[in-house]
């Protein structure tokens, strides 16, 4: 009942005399050139003193109410200068961008103070 009568037409395979070279399926091409971690060490390094400076003000945070409040106040009428220098206060060693909003701090630690820039941390606090 459905039958066409007109053939279906198919692509044939072209065959040509040159022979195509396939890889062994278990055979891994790396076109990368060889691994160097020694940038990457660095920064994990680097890394490492941004995080130790993160902890020294977040654990100032917690464990000062009165420093956590003065901040808070100092950047919710927007005095960027008493902010910074209570970020600094806490022992940190490395200058900061501090950014602020009505609902949270946020504090960027940049590697440039150390060297090269290899790495940032992003810290945001809510409030």
């Amino acid at each position: 009942m459905y039958f066409s009568p007109y053939a279906y037409m198919t692509y044939p395979f072209y065959r040509t005399n040159q022979t195509v070279y396939q890889p062994h399926p278990f055979q891994v091409q790396n076109s990368f050139p060889p691994v160097n971690t020694e940038k990457l060490h660095v920064s994990a390094e680097r890394f490492q003193i941004l995080i130790r400076d993160a902890r020294l003000l977040t654990d100032k945070i917690v464990s000062d109410p009165a420093f956590a409040s003065d901040l808070m106040n100092a950047a919710q009428l927007s005095d960027q200068e008493t902010v910074d220098k209570l970020i600094q206060s806490t022992g940190i060693s490395i200058k900061t961008k501090t950014y602020y909003s009505p609902s949270g701090i946020r504090i960027e630690f940049d590697s440039t103070e150390i060297g090269e820039s290899c790495c940032k941390l992003d810290m945001r606090l809510m409030w």
